[in-house]
């Protein structure tokens, strides 16, 4: 039905020593700390990736299933955290911001939307992928 390209983007506080700036390189994010996703959430598998390709050694001080905790640590704490910008309108509060990684730091993901084949959907559920396809065209022009 749809699918976009992703790259993960960095959360922070609005105050972070990184928050100024338009994007930020992976490699930055090895002088603080780093909060990771589970390991097996895609977002890690791809900070994961980022960190093979170029050796960089982040310093995870734990680890998240819950975005809410997540949030809430960034608050207090001068660390980083990562999300896909997808998720991050409904997982960002007014305290925390997302910085893009600059030059293709860390590998793009392909989410998609999908419908199995001879399936005819129910009409909420009809309604429910129309709905969004059109978020993800407003908020990501040029998906498929």
């Amino acid at each position: 039905l749809a699918s976009i390209s992703l790259a993960p983007v960095a959360v922070m506080r609005a105050d972070h020593p990184l928050a100024q700036r338009p994007s930020i390189r992976f490699y930055e994010c090895a002088e603080f700390p780093v909060i990771m996703p589970q390991k097996d959430d895609h977002v890690s598998s791809l900070i994961h990736l980022a960190q093979a390709a170029t050796s960089v050694t982040l310093d995870m001080v734990g680890s998240y299933d819950n975005l809410e905790f997540r949030n809430h640590y960034l608050q207090q704490e001068d660390a980083i955290g990562f999300d896909l910008p997808l998720s991050q309108t409904a997982s960002i509060n007014d305290e925390l911001i997302t910085k893009p990684f600059a030059n293709s730091d860390i590998p793009a993901t392909v989410v998609c939307l999908l419908q199995l084949g001879n399936r005819v959907l129910s009409v909420a559920a009809a309604k429910f992928a129309e709905q969004l396809v059109a978020r993800l065209e407003r908020q990501f022009p040029g998906t498929n």
